[in-house]
């Protein structure tokens, strides 16, 4: 899995039989690194990631992801507000939208479910519920990486 922006060569247009497009909608540092440990393992997926709402509108429209997953906190516009406009505008219909918040209240949930959230997963993540919410939502079972050996770190690319 290789985690990709906007100003990568690999992003700018999706060819023919590359790897469906995950994109993660960041609201900061730390969820951005906790969900990229996680996604990096989905090794027949590609992860590109947006630093807030704006950043994932304009990269959604550049790299027409099959899933779009969003911190329910960001830092330029309200995690629902940019649901509803990721529906209006980039995201087709049949593109799924996954919020992951700390808020487990059902107003929250009824909140993005109105504003066009296929489904809502709640921090702290369940690493096996986000593998098996992604794999159903797209349809197939998310094939893991095999764990790196011990002291071995992976190299990323940017």
């Amino acid at each position: 899995m290789w985690v990709d922006g906007l100003d990568s060569p690999s992003t700018r247009a999706p060819g023919v039989g590359t790897r469906p497009v995950v994109l993660y909608v960041a609201g900061d540092h730390s969820s951005r690194v906790v969900f990229t440990r996680i996604a990096r393992r989905w090794k027949q997926l590609r992860l590109v990631v947006a630093d807030g709402a704006r950043d994932g509108a304009r990269i959604a429209l550049v790299r027409r992801p099959r899933l779009v997953v969003m911190d329910g906190r960001l830092p330029d516009v309200p995690a629902d507000l940019a649901v509803s406009r990721l529906r209006q505008g980039p995201v087709p219909p049949d593109v799924p939208i996954v919020v992951l918040h700390d808020d487990d209240t059902p107003d929250a949930r009824s909140r993005f479910v109105r504003a066009g959230a296929s489904a809502y997963l709640t921090k702290p993540l369940n690493v096996a519920s986000v593998d098996r919410t992604v794999g159903a939502l797209l349809e197939f079972p998310v094939a893991l990486a095999p764990p790196l050996p011990h002291g071995h770190k992976e190299r990323s690319r940017r």
